[in-house]
């Protein structure tokens, strides 16, 4: 076996000429960011490079030096170019098409930055070109069947959507929704939505996916709730002359009305968008003809891209004129209370709002902002009721561009003006504040007059619930003057409101952790809600008394087992002492030992009781010390009989001793 055999099998490291080394035309990776490579290249000639690439032999190439071809390390590679090197350290691995092409993508997933095209494409191959399940790619990239599955669907993305998510406002997550289209679809959703004009258009800088679906959902899939004109006009004409069109609500176009039973009933959709779109259109022509005299009805883009829309505005008798370059002025939408869940943010929100407002009204009292309807955009049909600056051409000497800015002008300092009142508000207020601060007010106890009883009803409804303050059509406690315009209803509600504030602070968890506001709660209780008391008390009485009769059962049982084990140690001592004062010596002449008689099993057991000291456990808790009865206690005195025994016996002995000499 020859020394590049035993590299390839071994996956030694091995130091190759650069030269000898070529990229790979099927590494999924296709762009490398320079400011990137540079970095890398300065840390590789600080440090040298950390990890070999890995390589595999070739046996043809294009270039007639090149032997390796780099399955993972391009990026690698290409810096060490940088640095001048002529030669890299190489891993040679002997890898056919399918395994080199995997190892890559394996390498490309683990980069924070990989091109989602790019992995989709290289596992399209791996499925489309060299035969691989689904299952097995999943498998082999340790990922699930369904990420493959979605990576392959990327495949079919149009090129529009792709650049909009490489170089524009959309994110991966957008083209997982939209590569769920076929083609044809997703050019309608682009035309319809995306192109540039359609962007500068967006109220947001881009949109989430609620919102992408609503697009799909209008534009694509024609649903009936996202339709302009309503499903049961009867009105609108066909395309044939004379022909009225059926309402959508009775409509078999409309997949609710499937006859075979699998419409959607609950998202219901029209089925035949030229149908859809000719409605929408004549819908936008009479909305035009029921706008207030004076109201302009206009186009934005070129007339070249509205021709057919304009076309069928004025066969229909409306006058449509472009819109120019007058600047749209947004109409401010108050802040919804139930988009907050902090009521700080919401109150922020609303005072934004409410200055924004107060702007915007004043350009529209005065002439400088006025409404018109757009009917068309670059193309596209709109409907909308938008807001401009009031220029003409020519008026007052100047052009519509000049005209339109002195009106800017003239608005920013009308917002000026309202900035200063605003501030001088925010200033008297805050001097207010300073004074109650310093003042003496809590130091009088004397009774308390309408204003402030007025007073203090509002700040106990203004620490309530929104639920509670909506039940009471006081929702909207953010206005200046909410205490002048609602005192009537705080008077007719004022005890409901003391006994909201009273509910809330005792229903609060911290009651739970407050010795005195517990106290309270207990009070009120018994007050308010007797049969309440009544009911719990008896509740907790029947569940906390069986728990404490166990408890008491187990203590009486412990204290019988410790006066067993004491009076075993007393009867063993007892019996200790009884051997120790027996004769140590037997007499010459003794009768026979008569036989050992065993001991009842229950005294075996006292008297072989092991002498412990220590704690008795009962459920894990220690209850009661056992103690050995103590050393020192003095010994009790043997009973007369027993002492009279061992001299009887002494007599007897002597007396046969002396039977025995005669």
């Amino acid at each position: 076996m020859s020394k590049k055999e035993k590299a390839v099998n071994a996956g030694t490291v091995k130091r190759i000429p650069l030269k000898e080394i070529v990229p790979s035309k099927n590494n999924p990776r296709k762009t490398f960011n320079p400011d990137e490579l540079n970095e890398l290249a300065e840390s590789i000639k600080e440090n040298g490079l950390l990890q070999p690439i890995t390589v595999r032999p070739i046996k043809e190439a294009e270039d007639e030096f090149a032997k390796y071809e780099i399955v993972c390390g391009e990026r690698r590679y290409r810096a060490t170019q940088l640095t001048g090197s002529l030669e890299i350290d190489c891993i040679i691995k002997e890898l056919d098409d399918k395994q080199a092409l995997t190892a890559m993508i394996f390498e490309n997933m683990q980069r924070k930055d990989v091109d989602p095209m790019e992995e989709a494409n290289a596992i399209d191959r791996l499925v489309n070109e060299f035969g691989t399940d689904v299952s097995q790619v999943a498998k082999m990239l340790g990922k699930s069947e369904t990420f493959v599955r979605s990576r392959l669907r990327l495949n079919g993305t149009i090129p529009e959507f792709v650049d909009l998510m490489q170089n524009g406002p959309l994110v991966l997550t957008h083209l997982l929704e939209i590569s769920k289209l076929p083609a044809d679809q997703q050019k309608v959703l682009y035309e319809a939505c995306f192109t540039p004009e359609c962007i500068a258009r967006w109220k947001y800088k881009f949109p989430n996916i609620p919102e992408l679906k609503e697009m799909i959902d209008a534009n694509v899939m024609m649903k009936l709730d996202t339709a302009k004109f309503p499903l049961s006009d009867e009105t609108f004409y066909g395309f044939a002359e004379g022909e009225l069109l059926p309402a959508c609500a009775k409509c078999p176009l409309n997949t609710a009305n499937d006859p075979s039973g699998t419409g959607d009933v609950t998202s219901p959709r029209c089925i035949k968008r030229d149908c859809f779109m000719l409605k929408t259109v004549q819908h936008i022509i009479r909305e035009a003809k029921r706008q207030p005299a004076g109201t302009e009805i206009v186009y934005a883009g070129t007339e070249e891209e509205n021709e057919k829309i304009l076309a069928f505005a004025r066969a229909h008798e409306v006058e449509v004129i472009p819109i120019g370059i007058r600047k749209t002025v947004i109409d401010p939408e108050p802040p919804k209370r139930e988009d907050f869940t902090e009521e700080e943010f919401y109150l922020k929100r609303h005072q934004t709002w409410s200055h924004q407002k107060a702007i915007f009204d004043i350009g529209v009292k005065d002439g400088n902002i006025v409404p018109v309807y757009e009917i068309a955009f670059n193309g596209h049909l709109s409907g909308e009721l938008k807001y401009v600056y009031n220029v003409k051409d020519e008026e007052m000497g100047l052009n519509q561009e000049s005209r339109q800015m002195r009106q800017e002008q003239t608005m920013k300092y009308k917002a000026q003006l309202t900035e200063l009142t605003d501030k001088r508000h925010d200033e008297k207020i805050e001097r207010y504040r300073k004074a109650v601060e310093e003042g003496d007010y809590s130091k009088l106890n004397t009774a308390m007059g309408a204003t402030e009883n007025d007073v203090f009803i509002a700040l106990m409804l203004m620490h309530l619930s929104y639920d509670f303050k909506q039940k009471l059509g006081l929702e909207w406690t953010t206005d200046r003057d909410f205490l002048k315009n609602y005192k009537d209803v705080l008077q007719k509600n004022r005890n409901a409101i003391k006994r909201e504030f009273i509910r809330q602070s005792l229903a609060e968890k911290s009651v739970n952790f407050a010795k005195g506001l517990q106290g309270i709660l207990e009070i009120f209780v018994s007050d308010q809600f007797p049969q309440v008391k009544e009911t719990i008390t008896k509740e907790l009485d029947d569940k906390y008394a069986k728990q404490r009769d166990n408890l008491r059962k187990k203590i009486e049982d412990l204290k019988g087992d410790v006066k067993k084990v004491r009076e075993a140690e007393e009867k063993a001592k007892k019996q200790a002492e009884a051997k120790e004062e027996a004769p140590a010596e037997a007499p010459a002449e003794s009768p026979e030992p008569a036989p050992e008689v065993e001991a009842p099993a229950e005294e075996q057991a006292t008297v072989e009781q092991p002498e412990t000291t220590g704690a008795v456990v009962i459920d894990g808790v220690k209850v009661a010390e056992v103690n050995h009865v103590d050393a020192t206690e003095p010994e009790q005195e043997a009973p007369a009989e027993q002492e009279a025994e061992p001299a009887k016996e002494e007599k007897k002995t002597k007396k046969n001793k002396k039977g025995g000499k005669k």
